[in-house]
């Protein structure tokens, strides 16, 4: 009963543990996210028409889905359709949207690539004044919430990192402090078998304890 769209391998964010840095070995191939296609609100219409049971529309992928020019347009079809709709973004592109696209979606997660200014330029590559668009975007988005009695739900996610496990906590402190109530750690997917330095194990037991 749900349906995850991807909507755009496209991203303003190159955050190194990222599927879309990671290289690609195959023949005559540069990178994996070559394709700059989007999904389109007519393509939404179609599974709509086609899956009519679908009760939850998830909007994600392996780029920003608020890049993706009909992400607005398809969250608006999907309510109107009586599905429940939700979006995960990094959180940088969030004051471009009336209201901070909250009356569109059910849920929106923010995937917290850096705790700190210092971090977020060292992990995804952009300008370390981003962090400070992102904690504004944030403190907004979770006050519209506030004012519609919690719609949209905020919550965030972030990848923990076997090496920086202090990580979680800032993680959890940035949340506390952005009145966030639910934080999703995701463990850390190596994309290759050297890639693993950064990937929490079942047989890690100090870590884990």
């Amino acid at each position: 009963t749900v349906l995850n769209v991807f909507t755009t391998s496209r991203c303003n964010f190159s955050c190194s543990y990222c599927s879309r840095n990671a290289p690609d070995m195959s023949e005559d191939t540069a990178t994996h996210y070559k394709d700059q296609s989007e999904f389109h609100l007519e393509d939404l219409r179609y599974l709509l028409d086609l899956y009519p049971g679908l009760t939850l529309v998830s909007f994600v992928g392996i780029g920003e889905p608020f890049l993706a020019r009909d992400l607005i347009a398809m969250a608006r079809l999907a309510r109107e359709r009586g599905k429940r709709t939700e979006v995960i973004t990094n959180g940088s592109l969030l004051h471009q949207h009336d209201d901070f696209a909250g009356p569109v979606f059910d849920q929106i997660s923010i995937s917290l690539h850096g705790l700190n200014p210092e971090e977020m330029k060292s992990v995804s590559g952009v300008d370390e004044g981003v962090f400070a668009r992102v904690a504004r975007n944030v403190h907004a988005l979770v006050q519209v919430a506030k004012k519609r009695s919690g719609s949209p739900a905020v919550r965030a996610s972030v990848v923990m990192l076997k090496q920086d496990m202090e990580r979680i906590r800032r993680a959890a402190v940035f949340c506390q402090e952005h009145s966030i109530q639910d934080l999703d750690v995701q463990n850390y997917l190596p994309y290759g078998i050297f890639d693993s330095s950064n990937c929490l194990f079942d047989d890690d037991h100090a870590l884990v304890a």
